[in-house]
């Protein structure tokens, strides 16, 4: 493994809160005109069984607080955990908040770079260009590309499954115009396929110097990767590509358009020919080349409040 496309990873432990029982659980199948299927999981919770564990505020540089959370796969059977932010105040309020889904790099977890995600959402809150916001930290089992594949069902797991749950679970605005997907390295590959795989469910996508493979340099310098997740198969690889997926958004109507950033430090090799393949196609992207090296901290620091400045004017006129 390349160094500098490893995530470091932000580990915490967690003391326990709450254990409650899901004492129904029923799951609700739905299909929108021109959307994919989503599921909807709908849960009466009791008494004891499932942990909710939090950090305290005050041992964070924060002001919020960050949950690790678990809900049962509809497809798996398995729970799936996941880490969430939630702003100052969320447990007195009744308001609805915009949600930001952000996807960790290659060797990470739901627990990369929470903090300094939620810090960096906080500065910009205080600076006033973004909104108070949720934060959904998904878990893409370590390698996954956040693509499906054998054991590995990880974009089933966010889309069709996640989404709904977190909806159903916390007091979101539910809709793409208050939805947005980031994500750092394997992340910013994942943000960028979702935002043009799924356009009806996010309506802003930023990359931090994502690993935007082709077909090629993905079988040349992660052949593992690509054996594994894509059983070096080129067109079960377009499935998940956003190259492959940037053409199909294209030649689509366009009725959901979708704003795309990408800032990029050490990744040069692969966004730039993904910029140009973007704007061949007449796709707008936000391209910002920083003096970073591969590392979400410098990322965030030089081009991060720009970011949720463009996020924040985008939720202000939705």
């Amino acid at each position: 493994m390349v160094a500098h496309e490893l995530e470091a990873q932000v580990h915490v432990s967690l003391p326990r809160i709450a254990r409650r029982t899901v004492a129904t659980l029923a799951l609700l199948m739905f299909r929108r005109p021109g959307s994919i299927a989503l599921a909807t999981c709908v849960c009466v919770m009791a008494a004891t069984t499932t942990p909710a564990r939090e950090l305290r505020a005050q041992d964070r540089n924060i002001q919020g607080s960050i949950v690790e959370e678990r809900f049962v796969s509809a497809s798996s059977g398995k729970a799936v955990p996941y880490n969430v932010y939630l702003p100052r105040g969320y447990a007195e309020g009744a308001r609805r908040y915009p949600v930001i889904y952000h996807l960790h790099g290659l060797g990470g977890s739901h627990a990369s770079h929470n903090d300094l995600v939620a810090a960096q959402v906080e500065r910009a809150v205080s600076a006033g260009v973004l909104p108070e916001v949720i934060v959904v930290f998904p878990d893409g089992q370590t390698n996954s590309m956040w693509a499906d594949s054998e054991g590995k069902a990880v974009e089933t797991l966010v889309i069709r499954e996640l989404i709904p749950h977190i909806d159903g679970r916390f007091r979101t605005m539910a809709s793409r115009g208050s939805r947005v997907i980031q994500g750092f390295s394997m992340g910013g590959w994942g943000a960028a396929l979702y935002g043009l795989k799924f356009p009806e469910l996010f309506s802003i996508s930023v990359n931090y110097d994502g690993s935007l493979h082709t077909w090629t340099t993905l079988r040349d310098s992660r052949r593992a990767i690509a054996e594994e997740i894509f059983s070096l198969d080129e067109q079960r690889f377009d499935r998940y590509s956003p190259w492959a997926h940037a053409r199909r958004y294209a030649s689509a109507a366009r009725q959901n358009p979708v704003t795309f950033r990408a800032v990029v430090g050490a990744l040069r090799q692969y966004n730039e020919p993904f910029r140009a393949h973007l704007e061949g196609l007449a796709v707008p992207v936000s391209y910002v080349q920083t003096s970073c090296a591969h590392d979400l901290a410098c990322l965030s620091t030089e081009a991060g409040l720009d970011s949720y400045r463009l996020i924040g004017t985008h939720l202000a006129g939705r």
